[in-house]
């Protein structure tokens, strides 16, 4: 039987990958550097203890959070508070993080809790003001964060999600919220913390998607 060897003497140019990019097929007898088309691709995973804030920022600790892909989306899950009753809170930055915005333009929380109560906040100082979290063993709670082509300059940015906490009263509360710029500006950071207190364990993962 023959051993067939793969090689990349096929590759039709001379040049280096760019950050993400995988080598894939161009064509029967060609292959190249690609972007790597509908993945889903890990970039950090950042693991709360005790921590007063979790942040994502463009070329800080590895992030990438800038034009390479049209879309982010964050992952959190198994968040604690180390506070009773508080709130997630979601902030942008548009200066790598060194500052973080305190007033959009719009925001809005909904949800419902198997307590059949229905709340509804709208806190413009905040994109997400989500909970409420409890810091007893089992009031954890998990979101998931989208981030639509954070650099384009010309966008009035909303940045988007679901979350699902087990509450500090003992019910399971479900929410949707969202927050929109109040100016046109790109964005390269992305900060979460509660409204009082620390982020006592979660883990929090930036995922860059491809299209």
């Amino acid at each position: 039987m023959a051993i067939i060897t793969l090689n990349n003497r096929s590759i039709n140019r001379s040049d280096t990958a760019s950050a993400d990019q995988v080598w894939t097929a161009t064509s029967a007898t060609a292959s190249d550097f690609q972007a790597a088309g509908g993945a889903w691709n890990l970039i950090k995973t950042v693991t709360a203890s005790s921590s007063s804030a979790v942040t994502f920022a463009h070329g800080t600790s590895d992030v990438t959070f800038d034009s390479t892909y049209k879309i982010y989306c964050i992952i959190g899950q198994s968040i604690v508070a180390a506070s009773n009753n508080v709130e997630l809170n979601l902030y942008t930055s548009n200066d790598g993080g060194s500052s973080y915005e305190t007033s959009y333009d719009e925001t809005d929380t909904r949800g419902f809790s198997s307590s059949s109560s229905i709340s509804i906040t709208n806190n413009t100082s905040v994109i997400g003001h989500v909970g409420s979290f409890g810091n007893a063993s089992g009031k954890n709670g998990s979101i998931i964060v989208w981030c639509p082509s954070p650099s384009e300059s010309g966008t009035f940015h909303t940045v988007y999600g679901d979350s699902i906490v087990n509450d500090d009263q003992g019910y399971v509360r479900r929410g949707m919220f969202a927050g929109m710029h109040e100016t046109a500006e790109a964005y390269d950071a992305i900060k979460f913390e509660m409204s009082s207190g620390n982020i006592a364990s979660g883990t929090f993962s930036l995922y860059g998607v491809a299209t």
